[in-house]
């Protein structure tokens, strides 16, 4: 264990620490940690305590915790956890705790700081605490995600779009994975979308297992070509289970839905195993602040806000809205109204429009024969102003006959389309036929 100041001095290191490192507490008393030991640094001093140094989240006064690459020959990871001490100027000083993680050889031990780190935010983000509600429709899908992370069974998710289908296939990832900690060692969570190639399907299950995939969710399943679920069939049937990862599908489309829009009954019969119904975001309003309460800090960070809550008339706007995108439109709007605002709580005027002015307009129809006929008025007016209302000239332009000028000029009820006012007599063909 180890003692930095809030000016990333080190303060404290106990005999643990000497012992781990190979260094003198008292040769390291007082000198910065800093992340970036200076270039060509080979000092074991300097790359130790760059490796305490703390991270962002830290001097932020956050508990956190990252995984750095230990020095030395033996291939071996630490494990450091930040713990804060924080007043309202900021940290007074960060305790750090470091476990040694020996390097066993799969790939991803090897992986960046900060993509770690990123994977950390991600798991937290899809825990199953941020389903938990008072609606009814929620609590019974949250005993659905319980079950399945429990399993090992092929799950179908239905719901409509932004409903949260891929947000529940992960918290059943990363359910699971708390069931079964240390079994295969750290697997993760693939997702595929089913208009791809089958090619790309067959890849991604073949290096399944080098990638330490755990978890494979197809996103539109109804969606995946006939050839694609002939061959996934297939796998399921041949292979063992733990040469493929999970599979876990989400469909817009009801159970007859599916098999209309082509899901093969072979498929259709292994992914139903289990069924989960992610409810549309109507059926949970009740829940809406505490939904609001989660997503706020996301859309803050992704609008690079901080925004804490929303006052009461934004709530009730909120409440009043019909949602047809459901969660991915709620999100999008907390994004917008986090870009709009100007303090730490969103008011009414920080939402889209259509939200605070009435319900969206309604889509406007597309006459397709009516735009096309407008623009080949354009043209031919046009052509005709070029060729100096001389028809087998402008015909020429166009690219057509010149009866068939006449005519369309007769149907759009353009001046002199009855008449013969060319000098010229039969025009020649235009150049291209």
């Amino acid at each position: 264990m180890f003692l930095v100041s809030g000016q990333r001095r080190l303060l404290y290191a106990n005999p643990a620490w000497e012992t781990l490192t190979g260094l003198s507490f008292a040769d390291a008393r007082g000198r910065a940690c800093r992340r970036r030991a200076p270039a060509g640094a080979v000092d074991l001093l300097e790359l130790v305590l760059g490796l305490i140094a703390p991270p962002a989240e830290a001097l932020r006064g956050r508990s956190c915790q990252t995984r750095r690459r230990a020095p030395g020959p033996r291939p071996a990871w630490w494990d450091i956890e930040f713990f804060p001490w924080s007043d309202a100027d900021g940290p007074l000083a960060i305790l750090g705790k470091i476990r040694v993680i020996h390097e066993a050889g799969p790939a991803h031990a090897v992986l960046p700081e900060k993509l770690l780190q990123l994977r950390t935010r991600a798991a937290a983000a899809y825990r199953l605490e941020s389903w938990h509600g008072d609606a009814p429709v929620m609590q019974r899908l949250v005993a659905q995600l319980q079950l399945a992370a429990a399993t090992r069974l092929p799950v179908l998710i239905h719901g409509p779009p932004g409903s949260g289908k891929e947000w529940a296939a992960r918290t059943i990832h990363l359910l699971g994975e708390q069931h079964r900690p240390g079994e295969q060692g750290e697997s993760f969570f693939a997702g595929f979308d089913a208009r791809l190639a089958t090619a790309a399907l067959a890849e991604l299950l073949s290096a399944a297992r080098h990638w330490h995939i755990g978890t494979l969710y197809i996103k539109d399943v109804d969606r995946l070509p006939r050839d694609a679920q002939a061959m996934l069939v297939q796998r399921l049937e041949t292979e063992s289970g733990d040469a493929l990862p999970r599979v876990l599908a989400g469909t817009t489309l009801d159970v007859e839905g599916d098999l209309r829009a082509g899901l093969v009954p072979e498929l259709h019969g292994r992914l139903t195993a289990l069924t989960i119904q992610a409810p549309p975001l109507t059926a949970r309003l009740q829940d809406l602040p505490q939904l609001v309460t989660d997503l706020l800090a996301r859309a803050g960070a992704v609008a690079g806000r901080t925004v804490r809550n929303v006052s009461p008339a934004t709530m009730e706007c909120l409440r009043q809205h019909r949602w047809p995108g459901n969660l991915a439109e709620l999100y999008r709007v907390l994004v917008q109204a986090c870009r709009r605002s100007k303090g730490d709580a969103l008011e009414l005027d920080d939402l889209p429009f259509y939200l605070r002015g009435g319900p969206a307009p309604p889509e406007q129809p597309l006459p397709l024969d009516d735009t096309l006929s407008k623009v080949e008025r354009r043209m031919i007016e046009l052509a005709l102003r070029l060729a100096a209302d001389n028809k087998s000239r402008a015909a020429e332009f166009l690219s057509i006959w010149r009866p068939r000028l006449i005519r369309r000029m007769q149907q759009l009820g353009l001046d002199g389309g009855g008449e013969d006012t060319d000098s010229a007599g039969a025009a020649a063909p235009p150049p291209n036929g």
